[in-house]
């Protein structure tokens, strides 16, 4: 994910990641030995390093959302979908006329 446009750790970010991947290519079996570490702490109970290993083997696990209320949609007829979707375009209409009328008064 990238960091917003302006936010001067994205750039600092970036350098950092650049300096590690090159630290890594110069000395190849860099990466082997932080990933024998990174096992060993896990072995060892290290709960950080027991989620890195896993993430890193299995991929992070899937953030479940309930929720409490059904697609109000999903049971609609199309010729419902299309009385709705004409629903609210003219309640979007109506909504936007509002706010011309309140943005540009008129004078008497």
């Amino acid at each position: 994910m990238a960091a917003p446009k302006g936010n001067t750790n994205a750039r600092r970010g970036t350098m950092v990641r650049d300096a590690l991947r090159k630290a890594a290519i110069q000395d190849k079996g860099s990466l082997e030995r932080i990933a024998k570490k990174v096992l060993a702490m896990a072995e060892e109970g290290d709960m950080q390093a027991i989620r890195e290993v896993g993430d890193r083997l299995d991929g992070k696990a899937l953030q479940s959302i309930e929720t409490s209320k059904a697609d109000p949609f999903e049971d609609m007829s199309f010729e419902e979908l299309l009385e709705e979707a004409a629903r609210l375009e003219r309640q979007s209409k109506s909504n936007r006329i509002h706010k011309s009328a309140e943005s540009n008064p008129i004078s008497h």
